[in-house]
């Protein structure tokens, strides 16, 4: 059909000539390539007499004529096909129409030889056609009905089974062209039709289905169009082979003999076939769930899984890779990292961040160095604080080493307040005073005690005094007296000495210090001279001059380093945004928490209001 529709109109066929004039306008018209007849079969009736007319009414006897307007068509007509659609039927058209009359009378047509057989019909169609005797118009007429007066009011009754729904009994026998497809699930095993996302799905599949039943296998092709496996037993005929398919866009296992012959009591439980990335999908729920979770545990988690044991490298490798997919790639972490830095600044203007980098190696690329970074609330917050911060440095554990600096204080209610942070290579001279430069420059404030254990680097920083942001009155340096203390302890390993230490240490009064410092002379000399070696303002509360507010240790940064323990082993830029959700969650918690106490009336923190009572009860005492 040319054109966009299809109009249908309809013919009564009344009798053969009617039937063979619809054949010959569609002969005459090659441009149908088909034809659909579709019958309505109306109630007749026949007249006895040998007339035979069709009625509207059963028991009328008498021939009613039906006019019928047919359009005029001669051998010589064209029927294009591209002009409008042609109606059979015209009557808003009646004078170009020629009008035919059924009585007795003859129909003439200029279609005699339009019941010619078509040489582009089917041998069906010509079956079909002659098929029975040859139709003739006087046939009913010349049939009569024996002891019948009435003209049959009613045809016989149509079976059921005629008008019953059978479709669902067609069957197609033709041979399937198309495999049955199916996606691969966890636990099934593979078969041909399996479709997969990628290769990697197909070769976790088939390691999967290996290590259930404790079978090996080998690659024999492994490209990125086919992958071909075998058992290693070259007497067992298991094997598969996928490919990646154009048509579906997927890979697709397309051979898959088997089943396993070989026998699987002698295969060790080893791990073998598990590879670093078929154990990181397995440990990746867990590592999810707890990133802190040691390698040393991990093991055991999977051979409750899969009842294989891996080495110790293939689950460390594993769970750099699940931690990868969880929290981003470790090398393109770094290249997140200014962005990353750059939008906290564009959120907060107060936030200062650092970035240094090394572009001596490679031209047009750059190596980093180190990252500083300080949450703008945590700078405005420390104005109320304390002027004591205790620094720092923990190992990361994750692809690429390095150390977090940590520098917190104590608020006034005597719990940690996060400061600042870092990431360096390695704890230096170098990295020390560049990380205690921005402290000191975002702190902003005089007399600031600094505690901190006795690194090398550290020492070197104050000792140095071109760092003149380090020098008094600027900052004070103090020692962590548990490091201290750990130092006394792993040369003598005197437990009575260690305690000496400790009280001389923590003594407020010069006159006990002195007592407790000739206890050590007894004790031990040796050690009482490396205490006298050591300025006494660094570790000592007696010779400090109030500079620490009673603060001795770093235990508090020491704490916080507990809750990094899992971050530290995450790509460096999920590092950082770790600790912007910590210190959120830690303002919004601390604010709920002071809101409820001025609600209640209480208008000192707790650490103060247990200051008082202690006073109070010691007044009572002496009185």
């Amino acid at each position: 059909m040319v054109g966009t529709q299809v109009f249908y109109n309809s013919i009564p066929l009344q009798c053969d000539n009617d039937v063979d004039i619809m054949w010959g306008v569609i002969k005459r018209a090659p441009q149908f390539i088909g034809s659909d007849l579709y019958v309505t079969i109306d109630t007749v009736g026949f007249n006895v007499d040998g007339g035979s007319q069709y009625a509207s009414n059963v028991g009328q006897q008498e021939s009613v004529p039906v006019t019928i307007v047919y359009p005029t068509v001669t051998a010589e007509t064209s029927l294009p096909y591209n002009v409008g659609p042609y109606n059979a039927v015209a009557m808003d058209n009646i004078e170009d129409a020629e009008v035919y009359t059924h009585g007795n009378e003859d129909i003439q047509t200029n279609f005699d030889d339009a019941i010619e057989m078509d040489d582009t019909r089917d041998m069906y169609e010509e079956f079909i056609d002659n098929d029975g005797p040859e139709d003739n118009p006087e046939f009913l007429d010349e049939v009569e009905v024996e002891n019948n007066v009435d003209a049959c009011p009613n045809p016989n009754p149509i079976p059921n089974w005629f008008t019953s729904n059978t479709w669902d009994n067609i069957y197609d026998p033709s041979p399937s062209m198309e495999t049955s497809l199916m996606s691969w699930r966890p636990g099934d095993e593979p078969s041909k039709g399996m479709l997969f996302l990628n290769k990697a799905t197909v070769q976790h599949a088939l390691t999967m289905f290996s290590v259930g039943l404790n079978k090996k296998f080998k690659y024999m092709k492994s490209d990125p169009e086919r992958l071909v496996v075998t058992c290693v037993e070259h007497a067992c005929p298991w094997s598969v082979r996928a490919i990646n398919s154009k048509r579906r866009k997927l890979w697709e296992i397309t051979t898959c003999k088997g089943p396993h012959t070989c026998s699987s009591l002698q295969v060790d439980h080893d791990g073998r076939m598990m590879d670093s990335k078929f154990i990181a999908i397995t440990l990746e729920s867990y590592v999810r769930e707890d990133i802190s979770r040691t390698i040393a545990t991990l093991p055991s988690l999977l051979h409750a899984k899969h009842d294989h044991w891996a080495s110790h490298y293939k689950v460390w490798d594993a769970k750099h890779k699940a931690v990868a997919e969880i929290y981003g790639d470790f090398d393109e972490s770094y290249a997140e990292l200014p962005r990353f830095l750059a939008a906290l600044k564009d959120a907060d203007p107060t936030t200062v961040t650092q970035l240094k980098c090394d572009n001596r190696n490679v031209l047009g690329t750059c190596t980093f160095n180190c990252a500083f970074w300080a949450f703008g609330p945590c700078i405005k917050g420390f104005k109320y604080c304390r002027p004591v911060i205790s620094i720092d440095a923990t190992h990361l554990y994750g692809k690429y080493k390095g150390k977090l600096l940590i520098a917190m204080a104590m608020d006034a209610n005597n719990e940690a307040y996060l400061l600042v942070f870092a990431i360096v290579e390695s704890e230096s001279k170098e990295t020390w005073g560049w990380f205690l430069a921005w402290l000191t420059n975002i702190t902003d404030r005089s007399n600031l005690c600094i505690i901190s254990d006795r690194h090398s680097g550290i020492k070197a920083c104050f000792d140095d005094t071109s760092m003149t942001w380090l020098q008094s009155p600027k900052v004070h340096h103090r020692y962590c007296l548990r490091h201290l203390v750990s130092n006394v302890n792993t040369k003598w390993k005197i437990s009575e000495l260690k305690n000496l230490v400790w009280r001389a240490a923590t003594a407020n009064q010069v006159r006990k210090f002195e007592a407790t410092l000739e206890l050590i002379r007894n004790v031990k000399p040796a050690a009482h001279r490396y205490l006298e070696a050591e300025n006494k303002q660094k570790w000592t509360l007696a010779h400090d001059g109030g500079r620490r507010y009673g603060a001795m240790t770093t235990n508090l940064s020491e704490c916080f380093n507990g809750v990094l323990k899992g971050t530290r082993s995450l790509p460096i830029t999920a590092m950082v945004r770790f600790t912007f959700f910590k210190v959120n969650s830690y303002f919004d918690a601390r604010r709920n928490l002071t809101l409820d106490q001025l609600e209640a009336g209480q208008e000192w923190c707790k650490y103060a209001m247990d200051k008082l009572e202690k006073i109070k009860q010691r007044q009572r005492t002496i009185w």
